[in-house]
């Protein structure tokens, strides 16, 4: 048996496939993202070794099909002359989540901020609903990079979704909400945080009570998720924005295109148009 961090190119990586024999099902999400981080140089030696017996490959299709695909070499371990039944406790181990590494960075409310950051990127990325798009745009790496990248942003959405959270809002979407808002018109959207969370001096038919009434009612029922949530959050904005009263306001339906952003005195369309009477 031997242990050794070696270099694999792709012409490595295609002869090791050869070997793949009666292996686990390719996911091809999973190569997709491996090959990403391969591609713009974030691919990171952790120890996990590629696991061959010989004349097997017991452990690695995934990390050598993405070597493949990127057509870059990288750096991994390799165990060469393992036992076949080494196969039967591959993988055992518990995963880390994103929110555990956020967590190990110092990160204070981890799991909100991670979820936060998922949305933030499948938004961005016009991947929010796009199953295995998203995960290769909003893979754990990413998500530490986006957050760590932009840790001011995400303590001060933080601080509006713990303040949110108490009315009933989403913690995790209210808090992309703000980062996404903050990037795309700064401290325009100051008052609209500040009515939606407090209920302060709203008015009949003020957008922001509407929102309000919605999570206190429609929002709180069962399936209303984090998605649900945020194109609500998103198609509230949209009706400020307008500068006109509503009535209730309209949720995302799954198969329908996800709701966007509108900029500041941009008008809404049908899209955005009152559905639920609050």
């Amino acid at each position: 048996m031997s242990l050794a961090i070696e270099t694999i190119t792709p012409e490595m990586a295609k002869e090791m496939l050869l070997l793949n024999e009666n292996n686990r099902k390719l996911r091809p999400s999973r190569v997709a993202q491996y090959a990403d981080d391969m591609a713009r140089g974030a691919w990171l030696i952790t120890g996990e070794p590629i696991i061959l017996n010989g004349t097997t490959l017991l452990n690695g299709q995934h990390r050598l099909a993405a070597c493949v695909s990127a057509n870059v070499p990288f750096t991994t371990a390799v165990f060469r002359g393992a036992s076949t039944e080494v196969y039967r406790v591959l993988d055992s181990g518990l995963p880390r989540s994103a929110a555990d590494v956020l967590n190990h960075e110092g990160v204070t409310s981890s799991n909100v901020t991670a979820a936060a950051a998922r949305l933030v990127l499948g938004y961005e990325g016009n991947a929010i609903t796009g199953g295995d798009a998203l995960s290769v745009i909003a893979s754990r790496q990413h998500i530490a990079d986006e957050v760590l990248g932009h840790r001011g942003e995400y303590e001060i959405a933080n601080r509006h979704a713990y303040t949110a959270s108490k009315s009933g809002f989403k913690g995790s979407a209210w808090a992309a909400t703000h980062v996404l808002l903050s990037r795309m018109v700064g401290a325009a959207a100051d008052d609209y945080f500040e009515g939606a969370e407090t209920g302060a001096l709203l008015v009949a038919g003020d957008p922001r009570l509407v929102l309000r009434n919605w999570v206190s009612n429609q929002g709180r029922a069962p399936g209303m998720n984090n998605l649900i949530h945020f194109s609500v959050y998103i198609r509230s904005w949209n009706q400020y924005v307008a500068g006109k009263p509503t009535r209730g306001v309209k949720r995302w339906h799954r198969g329908e295109p996800f709701p966007r952003f509108r900029s500041l005195n941009e008008p809404l369309d049908s899209t955005d148009t009152t559905e639920e009477t609050s």
